[in-house]
């Protein structure tokens, strides 16, 4: 047995309440020897979630309505969020008086709308409902700042829509500001952009029957996402904008619904002109991160969270949105908490990343059973529904007909290089690899990154561009052309009587052909 040995705690004055004690053992656990790291990241996490996980209403920025839904959970919603038609447009929001540190910064008290009305864009938010009962807040920005084209038709924008990740929200797609961030970046460039929000995560928390309460509620992982809320969500968009098809791109869990929906329910992949995937999880087998040595005990968490009523994990609360607002600022070892607490699960990238933002939406909340079903699949290695046995089939990424481009970095500790590729040898249609030109570049990188729109982002756009306005309205054009283009570039039976896939073969579709020549 390893014993650890922390600094002793200074002379204590009257008996306090029993938070007080936990906030000073806290305190003396964050400056302790570099040895109780761990137990400091522990501790700051047994705080947090101590703290009552229903976030407060938002003050003075829009008058806070019930949710009506459930009134058990004392969640509220914006006026301008209620469930309806969607389509009346977020007025810039007035910061709410809240304490201020020199360095405070008043975009963490705002939700996705309310960000992105700030910043000049056209914001929308649109309520969907799923076949299986949840009620999914979906996030629009219909265009630019000076955006005046039709929001729907023929006529109309590309429609691209993105998906967060594990514990995540639409904020994730906006934190880092116009520029910066990857969906004003495509708003920018001409493109409708939706963004989702998973069942359980901080802005789909409701359901017609069912409160977040209820343990049924909770009782889903990343394989319901994808069979619901996804399909969901797609239809809606497509019925809202009038077009035949949208451009996918996913983050993390959202690489891996994506999977699931176009394994499960392959009517999808003519819904889907193309996928782009940032930091893919689909195979975990080779995944670096810490989070791999819990693993084995996540069965047990699960069956205990149940027991104990705790099927939610990592929602959003007021401990989180106070660090984000005021601890990141305070002093110099607080910033290294909130840093090292996400480095040590996702990869070193002190250069990066932004954290006060971030802490302020992230963690997003979801399930358990989620969480959960991630470890089975890093200890088994396999892309199986929850709790599949041995003998239980893996999804079939033989049906995923949509062409797809994969980002993925080597200091990425959940996104193993070696994974993605053993992802790209299962699936028959590839637009390349692409591997980001910077070593210390991590898993969150992919989002809110200081250089993530040279190292990632424009390449993205590069990727959307080979898809023309004709290839736009018939996606099975594209994707037959370029099948004939890798036909033909293997040596194969070339079949002629349609033009080439629009745009040159660039080295990593190159890359990504003889890889496939050689698995065949």
């Amino acid at each position: 047995m390893v014993s650890v040995r922390c600094r002793p705690p200074p002379s204590s004055g009257p008996l306090r309440s029993k938070m007080n004690a936990t906030v000073s053992l806290a305190g003396r656990l964050m400056t302790s020897s570099p040895v109780c790291s761990m137990m400091r990241l522990a501790t700051f996490g047994a705080l947090a979630c101590a703290l009552p996980s229903t976030p407060t209403p938002p003050v003075a920025v829009t008058t806070p309505v019930p949710r009506g839904l459930d009134p058990l959970d004392g969640l509220s919603i914006e006026t301008n969020e209620i469930p309806g038609v969607g389509t009346t447009p977020f007025a810039a929001p007035t910061a709410p008086a809240l304490l201020r540190t020199p360095n405070y910064d008043p975009d963490v008290a705002l939700t996705t709308p309310q960000l992105v009305a700030l910043h000049g864009y056209p914001s929308e938010s649109h309520v969907v409902r799923t076949e299986d009962g949840y009620l999914l807040t979906l996030h629009r920005i219909p265009g630019g700042r000076s955006h005046q084209g039709p929001s729907g038709g023929a006529a109309a924008r590309p429609v691209v829509f993105l998906q967060h990740g594990l514990l995540a929200s639409s904020a994730d797609w906006v934190l880092t500001g116009p520029g910066k961030s990857l969906a004003y970046i495509l708003a920018d460039s001409g493109y409708d952009v939706w963004m989702g929000n998973a069942r359980g995560n901080t802005y789909s928390r409701a359901h017609v029957s069912l409160s977040t309460k209820d343990s049924a509620f909770w009782n889903f992982s990343w394989h319901e996402i994808g069979f619901y809320d996804l399909p969901a969500a797609i239809d809606h968009v497509l019925q809202v904008t009038g077009q035949k098809s949208l451009f996918y791109i996913g983050h993390s869990m959202g690489t891996t619904t994506f999977y699931v929906m176009m394994s499960t329910r392959p009517e999808y992949n003519d819904r889907v002109m193309a996928g782009v995937l940032l930091a893919p999880v689909v195979y975990l087998g080779s995944c670096r991160s810490p989070i791999r040595y819990l693993a084995p005990y996540a069965d047990d968490y699960q069956y205990l969270a149940h027991l104990f009523g705790a099927d939610e994990f990592l929602p959003q609360n007021a401990a989180l949105q106070f660090f984000a607002k005021y601890g990141c600022e305070l002093a110099m070892f607080e910033l290294k908490l909130c840093e090292n607490s996400i480095f040590v699960i996702c990869g070193f990238d002190k250069d990066q990343v932004c954290f006060p933002a971030v802490l302020s939406h992230t963690p997003a909340g979801t399930s358990s059973k989620t969480v959960t079903h991630f470890a089975q699949s890093i200890l088994t290695g396999k892309f199986k529904p929850f709790g599949a046995s041995p003998d239980t089939p893996e999804y079939d990424l033989s049906k995923v007909t949509v062409p797809t481009a994969a980002f993925y970095a080597d200091n990425d500790l959940l996104s193993d290089p070696r994974d993605v590729e053993h992802l790209f040898q299962k699936v028959p249609m590839k637009l390349g690899k692409f591997r980001v030109a910077l070593p210390s570049f991590n898993h969150l990188d992919f989002l809110w990154g200081k250089n993530a729109k040279k190292l990632v982002f424009d390449d993205v756009l590069a990727v959307l561009g080979r898809f023309g306005a004709q290839t736009i309205r018939n996606r099975s054009f594209a994707v037959l052309n370029y099948y004939r283009t890798l036909l033909q570039q293997s040596g194969r039976k070339y079949v002629y009587g349609h033009a080439p896939f629009p745009g040159r073969t660039t080295d990593v579709e190159q890359e990504s052909t003889e890889s496939t020549q050689d698995s065949r």
